[in-house]
Protein backbone atom coordinates (compact mmCIF):
# COMPACT_ATOMS: atom_id res chain seq x y z
CA UNK A 1 0.00 0.00 0.00
CA UNK A 2 2.71 2.42 0.84
CA UNK A 3 4.38 1.68 -2.48
CA UNK A 4 1.16 2.28 -4.38
CA UNK A 5 0.66 5.58 -2.54
CA UNK A 6 4.15 6.68 -3.39
CA UNK A 7 3.61 5.80 -7.06
CA UNK A 8 0.29 7.66 -7.06
CA UNK A 9 1.86 10.76 -5.55
CA UNK A 10 4.66 10.65 -8.12
CA UNK A 11 2.20 10.31 -10.99
CA UNK A 12 0.06 13.18 -9.72
CA UNK A 13 3.15 15.35 -9.22
CA UNK A 14 4.32 14.56 -12.72
CA UNK A 15 0.94 15.46 -14.17
CA UNK A 16 0.75 18.70 -12.21
CA UNK A 17 4.27 19.54 -13.23
CA UNK A 18 3.43 18.87 -16.85
CA UNK A 19 0.33 21.04 -16.60
CA UNK A 20 2.34 23.84 -15.05
CA UNK A 21 4.93 23.65 -17.79
CA UNK A 22 2.23 23.57 -20.45
CA UNK A 23 0.51 26.60 -18.90
CA UNK A 24 3.81 28.46 -18.68
CA UNK A 25 4.52 27.61 -22.30
CA UNK A 26 1.10 28.84 -23.38
CA UNK A 27 1.52 32.09 -21.45
CA UNK A 28 4.97 32.57 -22.98
CA UNK A 29 3.52 32.03 -26.44
CA UNK A 30 0.77 34.57 -25.69
CA UNK A 31 3.36 37.13 -24.60
CA UNK A 32 5.39 36.50 -27.74
CA UNK A 33 2.26 36.83 -29.87
CA UNK A 34 1.33 40.15 -28.21
CA UNK A 35 4.88 41.43 -28.62
CA UNK A 36 4.93 40.36 -32.27
CA UNK A 37 1.57 42.03 -32.88
CA UNK A 38 2.82 45.21 -31.23
CA UNK A 39 5.95 45.21 -33.39
CA UNK A 40 3.89 44.61 -36.53
CA UNK A 41 1.52 47.41 -35.56
CA UNK A 42 4.38 49.86 -35.00
CA UNK A 43 5.97 48.83 -38.30
CA UNK A 44 2.64 49.30 -40.06
CA UNK A 45 2.24 52.73 -38.49
CA UNK A 46 5.77 53.68 -39.52
CA UNK A 47 5.19 52.50 -43.09
CA UNK A 48 1.86 54.35 -43.25
CA UNK A 49 3.46 57.55 -41.95
CA UNK A 50 6.25 57.24 -44.53
CA UNK A 51 3.76 56.65 -47.33
CA UNK A 52 1.71 59.67 -46.26
CA UNK A 53 4.85 61.82 -46.08
CA UNK A 54 6.00 60.67 -49.52
CA UNK A 55 2.53 61.24 -50.99
CA UNK A 56 2.33 64.75 -49.50
CA UNK A 57 5.78 65.63 -50.84
CA UNK A 58 4.87 64.32 -54.30
CA UNK A 59 1.59 66.26 -54.34
CA UNK A 60 3.41 69.44 -53.26
CA UNK A 61 6.03 68.97 -55.99
CA UNK A 62 3.33 68.39 -58.62
CA UNK A 63 1.42 71.48 -57.46
CA UNK A 64 4.58 73.64 -57.63
CA UNK A 65 5.40 72.36 -61.12
CA UNK A 66 1.86 73.09 -62.27
CA UNK A 67 2.01 76.64 -60.91
CA UNK A 68 5.39 77.27 -62.56
CA UNK A 69 4.13 75.91 -65.88
CA UNK A 70 1.00 78.08 -65.67
CA UNK A 71 3.10 81.19 -64.97
CA UNK A 72 5.43 80.33 -67.86
CA UNK A 73 2.56 79.84 -70.31
CA UNK A 74 0.92 83.05 -69.11
CA UNK A 75 4.16 85.02 -69.56
CA UNK A 76 4.86 83.53 -72.98
CA UNK A 77 1.41 84.66 -74.09
CA UNK A 78 2.15 88.35 -73.41
CA UNK A 79 3.89 90.93 -75.58
CA UNK A 80 6.24 91.81 -72.72
CA UNK A 81 7.27 89.86 -69.63
CA UNK A 82 9.98 89.53 -66.98
CA UNK A 83 12.12 87.26 -69.15
CA UNK A 84 12.21 89.81 -71.96
CA UNK A 85 12.91 92.58 -69.45
CA UNK A 86 15.87 90.59 -68.13
CA UNK A 87 17.23 90.06 -71.64
CA UNK A 88 16.90 93.76 -72.39
CA UNK A 89 18.82 94.56 -69.20
CA UNK A 90 21.66 92.24 -70.20
CA UNK A 91 21.81 93.85 -73.63
CA UNK A 92 21.77 97.42 -72.26
CA UNK A 93 24.69 96.63 -69.96
CA UNK A 94 26.84 95.55 -72.91
CA UNK A 95 25.51 98.29 -75.19
CA UNK A 96 26.39 100.96 -72.63
CA UNK A 97 29.89 99.57 -72.00
CA UNK A 98 30.63 99.77 -75.72
CA UNK A 99 29.90 103.50 -75.50
CA UNK A 100 31.61 104.10 -72.15
CA UNK A 101 28.21 104.71 -70.60
CA UNK A 102 26.58 103.08 -67.61
CA UNK A 103 22.85 102.46 -68.11
CA UNK A 104 20.62 101.54 -65.20
CA UNK A 105 17.00 100.39 -65.23
CA UNK A 106 14.27 102.51 -63.64
CA UNK A 107 10.59 102.03 -62.92
CA UNK A 108 7.73 103.67 -60.99
CA UNK A 109 8.82 104.21 -57.41
CA UNK A 110 12.47 103.93 -58.45
CA UNK A 111 13.12 106.95 -60.66
CA UNK A 112 16.28 108.67 -61.80
CA UNK A 113 16.98 112.41 -61.56
CA UNK A 114 17.15 113.47 -65.20
CA UNK A 115 18.21 117.08 -64.82
CA UNK A 116 15.27 118.67 -62.95
CA UNK A 117 12.70 115.87 -63.28
CA UNK A 118 12.24 112.32 -62.01
CA UNK A 119 11.91 109.66 -64.70
CA UNK A 120 9.63 107.82 -65.08
CA UNK A 121 7.48 109.00 -62.13
CA UNK A 122 7.03 112.59 -63.39
CA UNK A 123 5.94 111.39 -66.85
CA UNK A 124 3.19 108.94 -65.98
CA UNK A 125 -0.60 109.26 -65.69
CA UNK A 126 -3.03 111.60 -67.43
CA UNK A 127 -1.84 114.51 -65.29
CA UNK A 128 1.95 114.15 -65.36
CA UNK A 129 4.18 116.65 -63.61
CA UNK A 130 5.83 117.24 -66.97
CA UNK A 131 4.17 116.40 -70.26
CA UNK A 132 6.07 114.04 -72.58
CA UNK A 133 5.80 115.06 -76.20
CA UNK A 134 6.90 113.80 -79.59
CA UNK A 135 7.57 116.84 -81.71
CA UNK A 136 4.75 119.22 -80.88
CA UNK A 137 2.35 116.43 -80.00
CA UNK A 138 1.84 115.57 -76.32
CA UNK A 139 1.53 111.89 -75.46
CA UNK A 140 0.30 110.06 -72.37
CA UNK A 141 2.46 107.27 -71.02
CA UNK A 142 1.25 104.46 -68.80
CA UNK A 143 3.51 101.90 -67.14
CA UNK A 144 2.84 98.32 -68.18
CA UNK A 145 4.21 94.93 -67.14
CA UNK A 146 2.81 93.15 -70.20
CA UNK A 147 2.55 95.80 -72.92
CA UNK A 148 -0.91 94.54 -73.78
CA UNK A 149 -2.81 97.75 -72.99
CA UNK A 150 -3.65 100.36 -75.60
CA UNK A 151 -1.93 103.70 -76.10
CA UNK A 152 1.67 104.30 -75.11
CA UNK A 153 2.75 101.43 -72.84
CA UNK A 154 6.07 102.16 -71.15
CA UNK A 155 7.68 98.80 -70.34
CA UNK A 156 11.29 99.79 -69.57
CA UNK A 157 13.39 102.87 -68.82
CA UNK A 158 17.18 103.08 -69.03
CA UNK A 159 19.34 106.09 -68.30
CA UNK A 160 22.98 107.01 -67.68
CA UNK A 161 21.94 110.14 -65.79
CA UNK A 162 23.18 108.88 -62.41
CA UNK A 163 26.77 108.58 -63.62
CA UNK A 164 26.99 110.89 -66.62
CA UNK A 165 28.42 114.33 -65.87
CA UNK A 166 28.07 115.86 -69.32
CA UNK A 167 25.20 115.04 -71.67
CA UNK A 168 22.67 112.69 -70.12
CA UNK A 169 20.46 110.19 -71.91
CA UNK A 170 17.16 108.56 -71.06
CA UNK A 171 15.62 105.82 -73.21
CA UNK A 172 11.94 104.96 -72.99
CA UNK A 173 11.12 101.50 -74.34
CA UNK A 174 7.51 101.76 -75.37
CA UNK A 175 4.84 99.67 -77.04
CA UNK A 176 2.40 101.72 -79.08
CA UNK A 177 -0.58 99.49 -79.75
CA UNK A 178 1.79 96.52 -79.81
CA UNK A 179 4.48 98.16 -81.98
CA UNK A 180 7.96 98.51 -80.48
CA UNK A 181 9.24 102.08 -80.18
CA UNK A 182 12.39 103.38 -78.47
CA UNK A 183 12.20 107.07 -77.57
CA UNK A 184 15.16 109.07 -76.33
CA UNK A 185 15.69 112.44 -74.69
CA UNK A 186 19.02 114.18 -74.21
CA UNK A 187 17.89 117.71 -73.50
CA UNK A 188 17.17 119.42 -70.22
CA UNK A 189 13.52 120.46 -69.86
CA UNK A 190 12.91 124.20 -69.99
CA UNK A 191 10.84 125.68 -67.16
CA UNK A 192 9.00 128.07 -69.47
CA UNK A 193 7.94 125.16 -71.64
CA UNK A 194 7.03 122.24 -69.36
CA UNK A 195 7.52 119.40 -71.83
CA UNK A 196 9.97 116.58 -72.12
CA UNK A 197 10.58 116.36 -75.83
CA UNK A 198 11.18 112.85 -77.11
CA UNK A 199 12.18 111.48 -80.46
CA UNK A 200 12.61 108.00 -81.81
CA UNK A 201 16.19 106.82 -81.48
CA UNK A 202 18.27 106.80 -84.63
CA UNK A 203 20.30 103.85 -83.32
CA UNK A 204 19.24 101.01 -85.63
CA UNK A 205 20.86 98.32 -83.50
CA UNK A 206 18.96 99.36 -80.38
CA UNK A 207 15.62 99.54 -82.22
CA UNK A 208 16.13 96.11 -83.79
CA UNK A 209 17.07 94.52 -80.48
CA UNK A 210 13.92 95.80 -78.76
CA UNK A 211 11.73 94.86 -81.74
CA UNK A 212 13.17 91.34 -81.81
CA UNK A 213 12.49 90.89 -78.11
CA UNK A 214 8.91 92.04 -78.51
CA UNK A 215 8.37 89.74 -81.50
CA UNK A 216 10.18 86.76 -79.87
CA UNK A 217 12.84 86.72 -82.62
Amino acid sequence: MKLNGIIMIAVVGSVLSGCGWQKSKEESQKVQTVQTNNVNTEETRAISATEVSQTTALELEQTTQTQELTELVTEEGTIWNQQKAKQLGQYMEIWGQERNQNYQAYQPGHSVAFYTIQVPDDLLSYEPKIQPAIGNNPIWLNWSETGSEGGYCLVAVYSDSATQVAQKHVYLFTLVNGEAKVYVSKEQPVEEQPYLFLKETSNTELKEQFTNLVNNL
